[in-house]
């Protein structure tokens, strides 16, 4: 003999099963069952999918939650739906008589077994009838004995007046203080809202729904009753309910960076009537396509814990890299006509997909820069410089560049005559040490004075040196006047004056 642990259909419970043996019944719900190659099978050949799902529920609501109230209104079902069976005749008589537990019935729960029990004689097992026999005898003597005194009691009744007043007292308190009893109901939870103001028993009473809260398997239905105390009073009943209702699923904003994945938990929001927020779904993004900007879909499933089923198809939007920074870096401090620098660019975040720019130049006439970032200088003044996104071209960095004078040893300057003439550091020449020559004047009694200044930043622009020139000045036309001229400095040279030269000094 071997035993195998096998798992019930009909209840899920685990089974000790002789692999030997064809066919068995569960100890749990007491389904019968198929032993067919190692697998458990319960067959019902008139039911369809839907029905052995009830079938299913209505066994183990009976032989494992004993829940015989509600196992009693599946087991009804299913007899009128499934007529001449045996196992829902049985259940029906176990729901009533709580598998034949009960110590007390009333005479219409008697009445009751015993129709059910007649027509399971007609069509059960024998061994099933053999089985349940003595407890149904059982039941019969209660009847008797019912019977019996109820025959005692009605010898006893007087009436009196003292009985009516009692009677007219009863009733009149149960105008004014009892609550209106409510109505033996199994409902479905997605009819709830249509029939929950019909659901209460008010002959004399004048009551409005409320509200209604839902919790594990009943519904409190509350009421306001108008004409029952001056002020109304508000009255719950309790329901015991079916959960039909699929699980909702909700989508907030499914957004997603290009080549990144979203965040299901913040823009997805699945929840029940009865269990709540439902935090174990599943999210099928395997044809989804995040890689390009655009929208692509997600397939949302749900099951609640009654094992009602969703699905929901949503919507993601594929959005752009959002740059964080973009920033242009020249190398160099000062850049000087007929020289060169090379531009550098920093783009983040890191997981950018395209990190290349295009250059350009305010002025090409002051300086050029080409697609690898490399700049020429082509002439004194100033031009921006900017490096574009190609991946998003509203995101630009932008330096304003200015270009100087070209160093060289000798800067010959012609002047205007007609005025008076600044000769500046960086545009004029390069700073350093130089050889200062000018021409001299023809008349003995003329001269005239050439003043440097060394910080044409300062606001009284004082000059620290004059050169004079008269007739012949040697130190000038010959041998120059040196002097060192800083990156402020300039020469302030008297109008008349033709040009100036400057040659570097050692």
């Amino acid at each position: 003999m071997e035993i195998k642990k096998l798992d019930c259909p009909s209840c899920g419970a685990t089974l000790e099963v002789d692999s030997n043996k064809k066919s068995g019944i569960c100890k749990y719900c007491k389904s019968p069952y198929i032993l067919d190659d190692g697998v458990i099978r319960i067959e019902y050949s008139f039911a369809d999918e839907e029905g052995k799902r009830q079938i299913a529920n209505a066994n183990v609501t009976l032989y494992k939650y004993k829940n015989y109230k509600k196992s009693l209104y599946l087991f009804m079902n299913l007899f009128y739906k499934y007529q001449d069976n045996q196992d829902f005749l049985l259940g029906i008589i176990l729901s009533l008589t709580h598998d034949f537990t009960k110590e007390k019935y009333t005479l219409s729960d008697i009445k009751k077994i015993v129709y059910y029990w007649d027509l399971f004689k007609r069509i059960g097992k024998k061994e099933n009838i053999e089985k349940y026999q003595k407890d149904i005898d059982k039941i019969l003597e209660q009847e008797k004995t019912i019977n019996e005194e109820n025959r005692k009691r009605r010898k006893l009744i007087i009436i009196s007046v003292s009985s009516i007043i009692l009677v007219l007292i009863i009733i009149l308190s149960l105008f004014y203080f009892a609550e209106p009893s409510k109505k033996n109901v199994t409902i479905k939870l997605s009819d709830l809202d249509k029939k929950e103001e019909k659901l209460i028993n008010t002959p004399f009473l004048d009551c409005e729904y409320v509200d209604s809260t839902v919790f594990e398997s009943k519904i409190n239905i509350k009421y306001s009753c108008s004409n029952f105390i001056k002020n109304g009073k508000n009255y719950t009943f309790s329901y015991d309910f079916i959960d039909d209702e699929k699980p909702v699923i909700e989508s907030n904003n499914c957004t997603v960076e290009e080549k990144d994945k979203p965040n299901y938990k913040e823009c997805l929001k699945v929840s029940d009537r009865v269990d709540g927020e439902i935090v174990d779904y599943e999210v099928d993004d395997q044809k989804s396509n995040f890689n390009e900007i655009g929208n692509t879909t997600i397939i949302v499933k749900a099951k609640d814990k009654a094992g009602n089923e969703t699905s929901k198809e949503v919507n993601v939007e594929v959005t752009k890299i959002n740059i964080t920074k973009i920033e242009l870096n020249i190398s160099g401090d000062v850049h000087r006509v007929s020289e060169k620098s090379q531009s550098t660019v920093v783009l983040e975040p890191n997981k950018l997909i395209d990190k290349s720019v295009k250059y350009t130049s305010s002025d090409p006439n002051v300086a050029t820069i080409n697609d690898k970032g490399y700049i020429e200088y082509k002439k004194i003044g100033t031009t921006n410089i900017c490096a574009i996104s190609n991946y998003d071209d509203s995101f630009k960095s932008c330096k304003e560049v200015q270009v100087y004078v070209q160093c060289k040893n000798t800067y010959t300057i012609d002047l205007d005559t007609s005025k008076e003439n600044n000769i500046v550091a960086n545009y004029d020449y390069c700073p350093g040490t130089y050889r200062i020559y000018a021409p001299s004047v023809l008349n003995s009694d003329e001269y005239y004075s050439i003043k440097i200044y060394y910080n044409t930043s300062s606001s009284t622009m004082l000059f620290d040196k004059s050169i004079s020139i008269w007739k012949k000045t040697p130190q000038l036309s010959e041998e120059g006047y040196k002097a060192s001229l800083g990156e402020k400095s300039k020469l302030e040279v008297p109008a008349g004056i033709k040009q100036i030269r400057l040659v570097k000094s050692q």
